[in-house]
């Protein structure tokens, strides 16, 4: 046991000192730098400036704000928006994408057009689609500022 303690005091001492493997150096010649995290503002520029449909798009939050403030819920049915999804667990996006560090950004964009208006009765939902074109795209934003789309469901591209 006392020859253990001797060999794990000798390794941290080595450590400590610089003495040892590269990796327990910090010189600049060995220094590694971290990929750090791009903002949520600059993400969603990019993803925003990507196509000119998603120019004026409302962010999903601010959506939701209005949308409660005025109590009108039926416009959620025919709105376009973009949202960027969280790191959490909680996040639908995560049984989509299962590879993806923390320093990503995950963007989502919704688009709808010629939407009637909805008026709800009875029922949480309307029974038909109230817009006649709809479509979602998922991107990843690396932090680097690479845009790379994940995902797209819906309806066909207009032909143009």
């Amino acid at each position: 046991m006392k020859g253990k303690l001797a060999v794990a005091a000798l390794l941290t001492s080595a450590l400590l000192s610089g003495v040892g493997p590269a990796f327990a150096r910090d010189t600049a010649d060995d220094a590694v730098t971290a990929p750090t995290s791009i903002s949520r503002e600059d993400a969603v520029a990019l993803v925003l400036d990507s196509d000119p449909r998603f120019a004026d798009l409302v962010d999903f939050e601010t959506l939701g704000r209005e949308i409660a403030a005025d109590f009108a819920m039926a416009r959620w049915f025919r709105s376009s928006f973009y949202r960027v999804l969280g790191p959490s667990f909680g996040d639908y996006a995560d049984t989509l994408v299962t590879f993806r560090t923390p320093m990503e950004r995950l963007i989502e964009v919704n688009l709808a057009t010629d939407c009637a208006e909805v008026e709800l009765v009875d029922t949480a939902l309307p029974i038909e689609d109230p817009c006649a074109w709809r479509h979602r795209w998922l991107f990843v934003v690396e932090p680097d500022g690479t845009v790379a789309r994940l995902y797209d469901a819906g309806d066909p591209e207009p032909v143009q």
